[in-house]
């Protein structure tokens, strides 16, 4: 039987912390059961006390799964526990059974984790989503048509500067926005990143900053430049031929345009930069809920918009950066001779 054929009737959340959260609010409207599973026992005791309540908690996996409502061809299974444990809890869902799962991202924190993952969802007929909220709320699209509208050109540079938001764990968002509106994939990548053990989920967990340059083809780059000495919320600035799109430290976007005669300014030296002309509030919606859009693509209702191949070559190209600041050099993307450590399991979440 088709995977998709199985009705669903269960959800199951591994790790339900701020992210585990928001699946379990939806997972609430969808589904009969729903069973977690997370390590703070203060936090499972609490969900096994709620009455009249459609979850059951669990400190440990293997109890779960032993439990008579598991049903593995019934439920979606989500993955968003700490980033080095979604291999393993991956490998322990699918070899009882579990056909439908998401795993938040990262997806794995190896190359060859990725790779083994990636082959194993093949062969088992594993339905395998690999989560990435802008990939599902139309970010890209409307961010694409902006700049169509306003004839700002092609975005060329993108920035991330700003305080302790960590390189891996929020850097990989806008590594991926910036491979979707450059149309391709890093080539090439140098960085300088020092870790800092003020990782909220866990002091264990790495906390990156430094500086980080991916270049793509055709020289277009993204730049993060993160600081774990500030509080500041990080900005980002797409450079285009005739224009930028900036989003501030509140969240607000905002297009500047240098002039509506873009004729004459190609008619110009490109050395004779100019000033915005025109700056107006842009507003990124209608934006879909990307929780819920992932759930429906792992229930079988719509296509994944986030393939598992995409989401390596970024996981790839994150995990190449490290191995840049380990080795202080400049790192081929797509050379196996440059990634040395290809089963070098990398501490980020």
């Amino acid at each position: 039987m088709s995977v998709d054929k199985n009705p669903i009737t269960t959800g199951v959340i591994v790790g339900c912390g701020s992210i585990g959260k928001k699946y379990l609010g939806v997972m609430m409207q969808r589904y009969e059961t729903i069973l977690i599973v997370d390590t703070d026992i203060n936090y499972v005791n609490e969900l096994n006390q709620l009455t009249n309540s459609k979850i059951i908690a669990f400190t440990e996996i293997d109890k779960m799964i032993f439990n008579k409502l598991f049903n593995p061809i019934n439920l979606v299974a989500v993955i968003s526990n700490w980033g080095p444990d979604h291999y393993a809890t991956y490998m322990k869902l699918a070899k009882h059974g579990v056909q439908r799962i998401i795993i938040e991202k990262p997806l794995v924190t190896s190359i060859k984790l990725a790779q083994e993952i990636s082959s194993h969802a093949a062969i088992n007929n594993v339905k395998l989503i690999s989560a990435m909220p802008r990939r599902y709320s139309q970010v890209h699209e409307n961010l694409t048509l902006e700049l169509i509208e306003e004839s700002l050109g092609n975005p060329i540079l993108m920035t991330m500067t700003g305080g302790a938001q960590c390189i891996a764990t929020n850097g990989i968002h806008w590594l991926d926005l910036a491979c979707q509106l450059f149309e391709s994939f890093p080539q090439t990548v140098f960085a300088k990143i020092k870790n800092s053990s003020i990782n909220p989920r866990n002091k264990k967990l790495g906390f990156y900053e430094g500086n980080t340059t991916w270049f793509f083809p055709e020289f277009k780059q993204l730049t993060i430049n993160l600081t774990n000495n500030s509080y500041y919320r990080a900005e980002i600035t797409i450079i285009c031929e005739f224009g930028a799109i900036v989003i501030d430290n509140s969240g607000d976007v905002r297009m500047h345009k240098l002039s509506n005669n873009i004729q004459d300014i190609k008619n110009s030296p490109i050395t004779r930069v100019l000033g915005t002309n025109l700056s107006k509030k842009i507003i990124l919606g209608p934006i879909k809920d990307p929780i819920l859009e992932q759930i429906r693509a792992a229930e079988g209702l719509q296509e994944p918009k986030y393939s598992l191949e995409e989401s390596i070559k970024v996981l790839i190209a994150l995990i190449s950066a490290f191995e840049s600041s380990e080795n202080n050099v400049p790192i081929d993307i797509n050379s196996p001779k440059e990634i040395q450590e290809l089963d070098k399991v990398w501490n980020f979440s």
